[in-house]
């Protein structure tokens, strides 16, 4: 306010400028004309400055006043932009009440309806669900009388498939029982013809020994004898699979199992109770030869014993083949 004071009243403003120039002259008098001519010069340059001093504050005493006004107006400006606001908000908020007053209500309407609905759905899935197990019981019942059916259909074709496989045990007893007696009648004719070796066709020489028979069977033994008699027949026995496959020397062979000649560091190969394939070749004729699975029963001092007496197809095997050679035909 004194800013705006000192600028509408300039005689204030003149009167600092008299009394800076009457300063002045107190100060320092003059002592002659040209002299007080300077000084007054010097009082009149001082004036001007001042003068401009007090211009350049009026200039911004005027600016901060517009400034002021300026604010003034931006804050009434703005209060009544807040004040428009609080009214909008105020008349929003009226509007939000009657739409939440209205969307409750509709809410309730909806919820009815939605119970309305929710009620002929349950009657209707109901009527469904009590169609639908009596579907459901008259399908069983076919179901079960169609099972029953079909297990009596089961009963018969498993009495059917029952009599066909007794049926086949016993044509396989059979063939079994066949192949053995085939067997048994192969040993007995080779025996046979082993025992028509040893007697002498001419009384021989008292000097002279009887001359070896080509295969000689062991004699019967005590009770624990073994089921088949062995023979002296040169054979040789392909033991084992690729890589480890061995060729041995037979010392003994019967028609269920051989004897096999092998090294201590071969044994290692055949543990006891391992089942293993074989070839046996017969030296009289080594394009005969037949093929027996075999289980290895014991070691022996430099031998192998495999049997193959629960192989009824290889016992017969060695038979045929036992049977190919000469003096048993």
């Amino acid at each position: 306010m004194s800013d705006q004071a000192a600028k509408s009243n300039p005689s204030s403003s003149r009167s600092d400028f008299v009394e800076v120039v009457e300063k002045s002259t107190e100060e320092a008098p003059a002592s002659s004309p040209e002299e007080r001519r300077a000084q007054l010069l010097a009082y009149r340059a001082k004036v001007e400055q001042a003068r401009l001093a007090q211009e350049e504050r009026l200039t911004k005493l005027a600016e901060a006043q517009r400034r002021i006004e300026a604010e003034l107006a931006a804050f009434e400006r703005k209060d009544a932009e807040r004040q428009a606001r609080e009214q909008k908000l105020a008349e929003e908020a009226r509007a939000a009440a009657a739409e939440e007053t209205r969307l409750e209500e509709s809410r309730k309407r909806a919820a009815a309806e939605a119970e309305r609905k929710q009620a002929e759905r349950e009657k209707a899935d109901l009527a469904a669900k009590q169609k639908e197990q009596a579907e459901r019981a008259r399908k069983l019942e076919e179901e079960a009388k169609r099972a029953e059916a079909e297990r009596l259909t089961l009963e018969a074709k498993q009495k059917e498939q029952d009599a066909a496989a007794a049926r086949e045990a016993a044509a396989q007893a059979k063939l079994i029982e066949e192949r053995r007696k085939q067997v048994d009648s192969i040993q007995q004719h080779y025996m046979d013809a082993l025992d028509a070796l040893e007697v002498p066709t001419a009384a021989p020489a008292p000097a002279k020994t009887p001359a070896k028979p080509p295969a000689v069977p062991k004699k019967a033994g005590p009770p624990n004898a073994r089921r088949a008699p062995r023979f002296d027949i040169h054979a040789v026995v392909r033991f084992g699979s690729p890589p480890d496959d061995f060729l041995m020397r037979a010392k003994n062979i019967s028609m269920t199992g051989a004897l096999l000649a092998t090294e201590p560091g071969t044994m290692k190969h055949f543990p006891v109770a391992s089942e293993h394939d074989a070839t046996v070749f017969i030296d009289a004729d080594p394009k005969e030869r037949v093929v027996v699975h075999g289980r290895v029963v014991r070691h022996e001092d430099n031998a192998i014993v495999i049997d193959w007496s629960a192989d009824v197809e290889s016992s017969f095997r060695v038979a045929l083949l036992i049977a190919t050679l000469p003096g048993t035909t």
